[in-house]
């Protein structure tokens, strides 16, 4: 009589070959169960040192340029490194304005500037005793280029101001330019100078600009007209005036300081 709940098991290893035997009834049951043991080698690299902070000397900032030419460095309200500042009294003869290499007129040009662009303040001024009229130079950057250019023509613009009613009893004229002289005749007041700086092509936006500086005052040193004409029946009509004022020493709430 065959005993029904006998099992008989072998184990055979070799060659990772594992062989099972059971019995469950008069059948036997044979089983193979192929087993693999493996071994692997795992490197690990060396911990890399924390970083640590330097603890000599760093190396200095980019030396700005050495100033070649007589005269004195001087700090007014130029000095202001960072600070954007306009161009502005340069009329079509006379521009663009030239950005040189040197506080000097004799200097390499290094870029231009578009007599309505703007430049940045690089932290300097240097007044060029070789050029009394005009020796007043001012540092810039603009367009990744570093130089210089004469303080003349830099100015801080203040806020937009419609100011059409102060010009509203000037005549139509048969020519626009002798509206716009009307305007900056009246400006100028006979102690500045006025320039027509752009016309509607220069800019697309159908205004001109009359430029009034060299006025007497330590904080506004001018202003900057938009003038729209108006054409009709071949005659030039006044349309708009808006005034920027142009400042010597900074602006706070649209205003000169």
């Amino acid at each position: 009589m065959k005993n029904q709940g006998l099992q008989k098991t072998a184990l055979v290893a070799g060659a990772g070959l594992a062989l099972v035997l059971g019995a469950c009834g008069d059948d036997p049951v044979v089983t193979v169960t192929e087993t693999s043991t493996r071994s692997v080698e795992v490197t690990v690299p060396p911990a890399e040192p924390e970083p640590t902070a330097p603890t000599g000397p760093t190396d200095p900032p980019d030396d700005p340029g050495e100033v070649t030419v007589p005269g004195e460095q001087v700090e007014t309200y130029f000095s202001r490194e960072g600070a954007v500042v306009g161009v502005a009294g340069l009329d079509a003869a006379m521009a663009p304005e030239i950005i040189r290499a040197q506080p000097s007129s004799g200097a390499d040009p290094v870029s231009r500037v578009w007599r309505t662009g703007s430049v940045e303040l690089a932290g300097r001024e240097w007044n060029n005793t070789t050029m009394p009229d005009e020796g007043y130079w001012v540092e810039v950057r603009h367009d990744g280029v570093t130089g210089w250019m004469p303080g003349t023509h830099l100015f801080y613009f203040g806020g937009v101001d419609d100011v059409t009613g102060e010009y509203a009893d000037l005549a139509p004229a048969d020519d626009p330019y002798l509206l716009l002289g009307r305007i900056g005749e009246r400006s100028a007041a006979g102690m500045g100078r006025w320039a027509v700086v752009t016309t509607p092509e220069d800019t697309g936006d159908g205004a001109y600009r009359v430029d009034v500086t060299g006025m007497p005052d330590d904080a506004q040193g001018g202003e900057r007209l938009r003038v729209v004409v108006e054409q009709r029946d071949g005659v030039s009509r006044l349309g708009q005036v808006e005034r920027t004022p142009l400042c010597h020493r900074g602006v706070s709430d649209g205003l000169c300081l």
